[in-house]
């Protein structure tokens, strides 16, 4: 009986020293994925979601090498292209390499010329090198095929704000709000816009929104350093 209670009590110790790895694994999506592609090395997908988590963890050049090695190693059809090249842009974008990203999403859009996501996220980047044209293209492509696509309305916004079209700029603005209306970056260019009519009172009350809406410490400096310049009540 006791040899027995003895090897019941060490199979319960390993069963307790595994459970604690496997918890340990699932603490974190990134440590997730990275156990499983370190144990299958070989798949594509797994790859792919642990560039997933790494972009979601704000690891972009990790996220980066790990999309493309999931390009290397698709080639059984198991990974949708259409999200590989999205999110591949969106990294590359978002580590300020929007030229790099541009050929990526037309490869994208080449086999899905109707996916809404490459196309705004095509024309981000075309904005971001200064393709005012194409971005202009590109986000009213996405449109047609999603009128309700948020980040292409934003898009437009800039555009026609750049070319000083403030009452089309604003439009869009209020459009991609409507459509995520706590999306900082787009209640930002509302008030920004508003600057421009002359309307101090609309454009405080659309400065305190964005105020009011999570960001870094360093753009809540800005908005109130913009805020105090009007004459805003600036909140404490």
């Amino acid at each position: 009986p006791r040899a027995g209670a003895l090897a019941a009590a060490l199979a319960l110790a390993a069963l307790g020293l595994a459970l604690h790895a496997r918890n340990q694994v699932w603490s974190s999506r990134v440590a997730l994925w990275s156990d499983v592609v370190a144990k299958s090395p070989g798949k594509a997908r797994a790859h792919m979601n642990l560039g997933h988590s790494l972009y979601q963890a704000g690891r972009l050049e990790g996220a980066v090498a790990e999309y493309r090695q999931a390009m290397l190693l698709d080639t059984d059809g198991t990974v949708a292209w259409d999200d590989l090249l999205r999110n591949l842009g969106a990294a590359l974008l978002g580590l300020g390499r929007a030229e790099e990203a541009i050929p990526y999403l037309r490869m994208g859009l080449a086999t899905h010329p109707d996916n809404d996501e490459l196309l705004s996220n095509l024309a981000i980047c075309q904005l971001e090198v200064g393709d005012l044209g194409g971005a202009e293209s590109s986000a009213r492509r996405a449109l047609r095929v999603n009128p309700h696509q948020g980040s292409a309305h934003n898009t437009m916004g800039e555009i026609l704000y750049r070319l000083h079209d403030y009452p089309g700029a604003l439009q869009e603005f209020r459009t991609g709000l409507a459509l995520d209306p706590d999306n900082g970056a787009r209640q930002y260019n509302v008030a920004l816009t508003l600057e421009q009519f002359g309307n101090r009172e609309a454009t405080c009350a659309a400065w305190a929104t964005a105020l009011g809406t999570p960001r870094p410490a360093a753009e809540q400096g800005m908005i109130q350093v913009r805020m105090a310049r009007l004459g805003c009540a600036v909140p404490r």
